[in-house]
């Protein structure tokens, strides 16, 4: 696989991380969530119940996907950099690096709870422990965006902010879809 190709992978990976959170939020948000909150808990309870876990666990295993440090990943995208750019490679590896301790939470949910299943903790007992926030949650899903934009730029797949313009796009449409079915619900 040549680097672009790997590159590009990174992208869509981060695309579907950034449409998860995005989903994810739009659900769970009690802003949001107080507008349909019956068609949420009532109407279509089993569905939304469904879907929220399932973006849920996506965000945990796309994360792991992209910052562990084997395989095709940010890690070793940032890493094989350092041939052409090491300037750039340390700058994005102090990044990560400034976000280990926010990459460990979720580390410890993926492989407690949907890589593996701990069989000395439960799983609610895993996420108390870790206590993940909405916030931290998008924190790492900007440092990727970021992070990816700015390898796509260095391995000419184009300029950093068109790179990053589009997975804003993805995520903008995610969270617009979200709202607009939400919102058909309630009328309905």
């Amino acid at each position: 696989m040549t680097r672009k190709t790997s590159i590009r992978e990174l992208i869509n990976e981060v695309i579907q991380l950034s449409r998860c959170q995005v989903i994810w939020w739009q659900l769970m948000n009690k802003a949001a969530r107080s507008n349909y909150c019956k068609a949420i808990t009532e109407d279509y309870f089993h569905f939304f119940v469904t879907v929220t876990e399932a973006m849920e666990q996506d965000f945990h295993v796309l994360v792991y996907q992209l910052f562990e440090t084997k395989n095709l990943s940010i890690q070793t995208a940032v890493k094989d950099l350092k041939n052409l750019n090491s300037v750039l490679a340390q700058n994005l590896q102090s990044r990560i690096d400034t976000h280990k301790p926010l990459l460990a939470k979720v580390f410890a949910i993926r492989c407690n709870v949907h890589g593996h299943r701990s069989a000395s903790k439960a799983p609610e007992d895993v996420y108390a422990h870790a206590k993940l926030t909405p916030k931290e949650m998008g924190t790492l899903v900007e440092l990727a965006q970021e992070i990816v934009a700015s390898l796509a730029e260095a391995s000419s797949l184009g300029a950093k902010k068109e790179i990053a313009k589009e997975i804003h796009h993805a995520q903008q449409y995610a969270r617009d879809s979200a709202k607009r079915l939400l919102e058909a619900l309630v009328r309905k």
